[in-house]
């Protein structure tokens, strides 16, 4: 099977098969029940409604009572199935699985692979590929209105000059019209994956229409593109990081959104510093940034102002400071000035 997608300014937008085939999984399952708040009735509605109707009788089969034992036992959701699946390849097979699924989800439990070999013979069972071959219009759809958001954006492009160096990473939005709720970042290789429930806050039965959302919905995947060149500066610099009582003011706060780790809150602290700093490039729409800053901070993310400081501090001293890698010490310097 391949994917429906369209490409544009280098990231490409898609309703990626394997997410599809995991949304089916999802609604059979006990799974949209224990998470309902992933599955708000919005305009997606038209869409589950056909799920349910068109494969209910198969609810019992092996993979769905498998699927619904995996996030019993391990909690396994949110990101975590659509990393999975996102690893299958193109005959449902799994050649690789990462360490994150097998080890840090799933705790090595050799169930996962009997609950795989099921999926397959459950795609085959329901006739999965006539299904999104079915629905290739709407996909269409969606993803022709979805990329209108991101025409002359260039989001790469800013990444390779903000960052000062690029990568083989190839980036990747998948549209997931099954859920309402959860935006995940999934890396598979060199691929990136920004996973995005196409419906989100949409009220239009049948439309996507991203008409006075285009910040919001670009921040959220600059956000996950973002912790491509991040995390492994914030990993370089692990050591510096490390000090026992950095964001000790906050760690209660950031746990309850599981930013559990010093590493973990710089990364989501920066990122979404670089966010609206693309924004403020890009559209120098200040009060819209203010907003999101009252809003970060609020949540927890008190240190946004200093790192936006940083930050443009770092865009006015490039001669000094080729790449983000060079200043990245810098930025928790100033940090640990502020931290208490």
């Amino acid at each position: 099977m391949k994917s429906i997608e369209k490409n544009i300014e280098k990231i490409t937008i898609t309703v990626d098969y394997r997410s599809e085939l995991l949304g089916i999984i999802m609604w059979l399952s006990d799974y949209h029940n224990q998470f309902p708040h992933l599955f708000q009735p919005y305009a997606n509605k038209f869409f589950t409604d056909n799920i349910i109707q068109k494969f209910n009788d198969f609810k019992n089969e092996p993979a769905i009572l498998e699927f619904n034992e995996l996030v019993k036992k391990h909690g396994f959701s949110y990101d975590a199935p659509i990393a999975l699946f996102l690893q299958i390849n193109e005959n449902f097979n799994l050649n690789d699985i990462s360490d994150y699924i097998l080890k840090e989800r799933l705790h090595n439990d050799p169930d996962i692979f009997k609950f795989l070999k099921d999926t397959k013979s459950f795609a085959q069972k329901i006739h999965f590929k006539e299904y999104y071959q079915q629905n290739i219009p709407l996909y269409k759809q969606w993803i022709n209105d979805f990329a209108k958001t991101f025409k002359n954006t260039k989001i790469i492009d800013f990444f390779t000059n903000y960052f000062g160096y690029t990568n083989n990473t190839k980036f990747y939005i998948n549209l997931m019209p099954y859920t309402t709720d959860g935006a995940y970042g999934c890396h598979v290789k060199n691929k990136i994956y920004s996973c995005f429930p196409v419906f989100k806050n949409a009220r239009q039965e049948n439309l996507f229409d991203t008409t006075n959302r285009e910040k919001s919905i670009i921040t959220t995947h600059i956000h996950e593109f973002a912790h491509n060149f991040i995390n492994p500066l914030t990993e370089k610099y692990k050591s510096v990081i490390s000090q026992e009582n950095l964001f000790k003011n906050i760690k209660k706060q950031m746990k309850v959104q599981a930013y559990t780790s010093n590493e973990v809150i710089i990364n989501e602290h920066i990122v979404r510093a670089i966010e609206l700093r693309f924004l403020k490039i890009y559209y120098d729409d200040d009060e819209w940034i203010q907003r999101r800053i009252k809003k970060l901070k609020g949540q927890g993310f008190i240190y946004i102002d200093i790192i936006i400081d940083s930050l443009k501090y770092y865009e006015n001293h490039r001669e000094k400071y080729p790449n983000l890698d060079a200043f990245y010490p810098q930025i928790i310097k100033d940090i640990q000035k502020k931290s208490i």
